[in-house]
Order: C-alpha cells, then sequence, then structure tokens
C-alpha cells in the first residue's frame, strides 16, 4: 500500500486495492461454479476442456486475485452441450437473456451469479483439419492433458491456451474491447511464461487470423512485460499492437470509434440487425431468464492485474523520447483499427 499511495496517490491505490479485492471475491465465486459443473459433467460421464480463466486457475497458472474473469468458458461436444446445459438447469442454473451464438449455448447463471458458458466449437482456432477446434479435435491431437482427480476434465498446452488468447482478444474482440479487454491476453501471456512458447506452433492454430510475425510480435509485449524490461525496445509491430491494447482500454474515445468501425463493418454485411437482436438478448418470453447485467459477465468491476500492466506500460511509454516512424499508435488512428495481422 505505500508504494501504491507514492506511485498512484491515496485515492489511486484505495481505488486499486478495491479492485483487487473485488476480482479475489469474483474468482472465488467462479472458482466454486466451475467445481459445481465438472462435478455435474462427470455424473454424465462428459469430457470437458476448460478454456480461459477456468484453465489457467485449474492448473495453478494463476492464483486467486490475480486475474479478472467474467466468466466460465468450456468446450464440450455438440451433443453432450445440450445435456449438461439441461443438467446443468435441473440443478438451479438459469438461462441468461444474452442468446446463444454460432459457437456456444445461450449462458447459464449460477445462484451466486456467476456465469457458464458451454461452447461445442472454438471460433477462430483449428487444428490441422482447418475445422473450428471441437473436444474430439482437440483431445485426439494430443494437445490437452487430464486434471488430476477428474480424468473427464481436460487443459490445452501452453501453446493451445496462448493461441486462444490471441484470437479471442486480438481478432474476435478486435474492434469490441469493452467485452474483452486486450490487456488481459498480455495478463495472459505473462502467467503462461510466453517466452517459453513456440511462435510457429501457437500459428498453426490461428493462421487464418494472424501471421507469425503477429504472434511473434505478441510474444514480444509477454515476454517483455514479464522480464520487466524497457517498452522503448519493442520492435514496431511489438509496440503497435500494445499501443492498440493501452488506447482500447484507457481511451474512451478509442474504444468507441472501435465499436463504431464495428457497426460500419455488419451494417455492410448485411449483420447489424442480427447482431443487435443478440446483444439484447432472446425476447422477454424466455421467463426466468436473469438480465446480463446481474451475471458476471456483465460486471463493470476493471481488472487489477490488467489495470497494473496497463499502470505500468503506460509510464514506460511516456518516458520514450521517440517512436519508429513506421509505427503510429493505436490511438491516432482511430479512423480504422490496424489488425495484428496488418
Amino acid at each position: 500500500m505505500p508504494q501504491l499511495q507514492t506511485e498512484l496517490g491515496l485515492a489511486g491505490a484505495r481505488e486499486l486495492v478495491f479492485q483487487h479485492l473485488q476480482v479475489r471475491a469474483a474468482n472465488r465465486i467462479l472458482a466454486a461454479t466451475l467445481e459445481t459443473v465438472i462435478e455435474v459433467a462427470g455424473r454424465e460421464s462428459i469430457q470437458l476442456v476448460l478454456l480461459k480463466h477456468a484453465a489457467l486457475w485449474r492448473s495453478g497458472v494463476v492464483e486467486e486475485g490475480q486475474r479478472d474473469a467474467r466468466d466460465i468458458d468450456v468446450l464440450v461436444s455438440a451433443t453432450d452441450a445440450d445435456v449438461l446445459w439441461r443438467k446443468l438447469r435441473e440443478g438451479g442454473f438459469l438461462p441468461c437473456n444474452v442468446a446463444g451464438g454460432d459457437f456456444h449455448l445461450t449462458p447459464l447463471v449460477s445462484a451466486s451469479g456467476a456465469c457458464v458458458e458451454l461452447h461445442h466449437h472454438l471460433w477462430g482456432v483449428e487444428l490441422d483439419t482447418d475445422e473450428p477446434a471441437t473436444v474430439t479435435s482437440l483431445v485426439s491431437a494430443g494437445v490437452t492433458r487430464n486434471t488430476s482427480g477428474a480424468h473427464h476434465v481436460h487443459i490445452p498446452d501452453r501453446n493451445f491456451l496462448i493461441a486462444h488468447a490471441l484470437v479471442h482478444g486480438f481478432a474476435q474482440h478486435l474492434t469490441s474491447p469493452a467485452d474483452y479487454a486486450p490487456l488481459r491476453v498480455f495478463s495472459d501471456l505473462v502467467s503462461l511464461q510466453s517466452s517459453r512458447a513456440s511462435a510457429l506452433e501457437i500459428h498453426r492454430y490461428v493462421k487464418r487470423e494472424f501471421d507469425v510475425e503477429s504472434v511473434e510480435a505478441a510474444l514480444q509485449v509477454g515476454e517483455a512485460l514479464a522480464a520487466g524490461s524497457s517498452l522503448s525496445e519493442l520492435e514496431p509491430g511489438a509496440s503497435q499492437l500494445l499501443s492498440h491494447a493501452l488506447a482500447a482500454s484507457t481511451d474512451r474515445r478509442y474504444g468507441l470509434a472501435l465499436r463504431a468501425h464495428r457497426l460500419l463493418e455488419l451494417g455492410r454485411r448485411g449483420e447489424l440487425l442480427q447482431a443487435t437482436k443478440r446483444f439484447f438478448g432472446a425476447p422477454a418470453a424466455t421467463e426466468g431468464a436473469v438480465p446480463y447485467q446481474q451475471t458476471t459477465l456483465g460486471g463493470r468491476a476493471r481488472e487489477a492485474w490488467e489495470l497494473a500492466l496497463g499502470l505500468i506500460a503506460c509510464a514506460q511509454l511516456r518516458r520514450r523520447r521517440a517512436r519508429p516512424a513506421t509505427s503510429s499508435t493505436a490511438a491516432g488512428n482511430s479512423s480504422r483499427p490496424a489488425r495484428p495481422n496488418a
């Protein structure tokens, strides 16, 4: 606290500590709900692949309060997803009033407000078959391992978890950072010790979304943050990617520009009405649905770990004497966001 107070002031230090306590409380709720999901799946002999925070938490990569999470993501087969969804409903979970998508069912909400998404395919992540990743393809390819004491629960390896984090934060939610903050991706790269990861191995999972250089740029940022080294030495591609992440999390105008760009893209593709219906959820006829804002998924607390990384990065970037001519900040080019593989 004294160091935080020196660097952020009393009000800023108190805010960060309060946010950290919120993150710890939410982590505890999600952890308890995850165990319930695992128990129900075990009774039905359903194979689960844990994703994102659930995988990091269950494998011990992150500790309580280290990483914020809004929901529990698990991958199951399409048939098992329907069975597990129904069994969780019978156990007291309620549907959220946000409609399901092409890759997951309608989210469920526990009595404590924890949100659970049952995915049957993964957006943007593929194996050698060029098809979206599934439980069967992941387990068959040998890129998962079982967790101790629960043979039906699988956790992907480091390279796959990094690939999924990159595609989720910098492709699927590139223009909607409010839904998934890009700085959270770098938090995961630090936790997963991305300096030991292989860019080529990661790229084979996300080759439709990124080129190898983009993956290398993301890994470079993660390595620099983990080592506490100067961000002024980042290559232009890595610097641009970090600038986008910082602006998306701290610059309201840039965030609005990203969302406006997404709406224009949806309009051009004739998908705006469909996306609007999906955002506002199922019609009122869905009796007993839980409002999105009352779940952990709709929480508004900022992530303590993510915020800490942002503060460190901002402080270092301010000390930079000059930027490379080829690397303008993302905030300075809000008319069209640069894709990581641009």
